[in-house]
């Protein structure tokens, strides 16, 4: 390549950076601007926010909603993640609530492991953190008749009602999935799901988990 054509090139490539700073120049310069924070670690949920580390990045935007949703130092500083946040995400105030918010929120509240049958079909294949769910137990009736006296039934397997499947949750949030040897997965090997149940929930659980199955529906 001649000298002629790379003094050409190296010109052309330092117009283009050029345009591309003037660019973000006139843009963080346009409309309000705001101080967004970028996680620099993983934030687990319950995690107290004012000893993690995050990036504060000064940018613009024309979106309000996005303004909106931008903590402020005292939100951080204050503040319980209500939801996980990878590095590298925003902190958003959606994902952060008051330490007594969060109190409240997990009072006599407990994370309990429950198993995953046939975790290669139908819905339990499918379900990933965050998601809401039912969950449905089905064993021999005779066994589980007292405890689950108060439950929704949902059918019975025969006319003398033998075994029966039941509402035994609703609208429980999925906190995580792990596979045999406890790990976190998100490639479909999982065993468990994870989630979190009022104390009295636990007690019950605890007592169904050698009786029967339980399955689960996406809502």
């Amino acid at each position: 390549m001649s000298r002629v054509k790379k003094i050409l090139i190296s010109a052309a490539i330092s117009l283009g950076i050029l345009l591309i700073a003037t660019y973000i120049v006139n843009l963080n310069q346009s409309g309000n601007t705001v101080e967004i924070p970028f996680a620099l670690t993983n934030i687990k949920e319950g995690m107290k926010l004012d000893k993690i580390k995050y990036l504060e990045v000064n940018m613009s935007s024309v979106d309000k909603k996005i303004f909106d949703n931008i903590p402020s130092t005292s939100d951080i500083k204050n503040g319980v993640a209500n939801k996980e946040v990878n590095a590298g995400e925003v902190l958003l105030k959606n994902k952060i609530i008051s330490k007594e918010e969060y109190l409240s929120k997990t009072q006599d509240t407990e994370i309990v492991s429950l198993p995953i049958k046939g975790a290669t079909e139908g819905v339990s294949y499918k379900l990933k953190k965050m998601d809401k769910i039912n969950v449905y137990y089905t064993a021999k009736k005779k066994a589980v008749d007292g405890i689950l006296k108060n439950k929704i039934k949902v059918y019975s397997t025969n006319k003398e009602e033998t075994m029966v499947t039941c509402l035994l949750l609703q609208n429980i949030e999925v906190i995580a999935l792990t596979n045999n040897m406890g790990a976190e997965t998100i490639d479909g090997t999982a065993t468990n799901v994870l989630v979190r149940l009022k104390s009295e929930d636990v007690l019950m659980v605890a007592n169904l988990k050698e009786q029967g199955t339980f399955t689960y529906s996406l809502i």
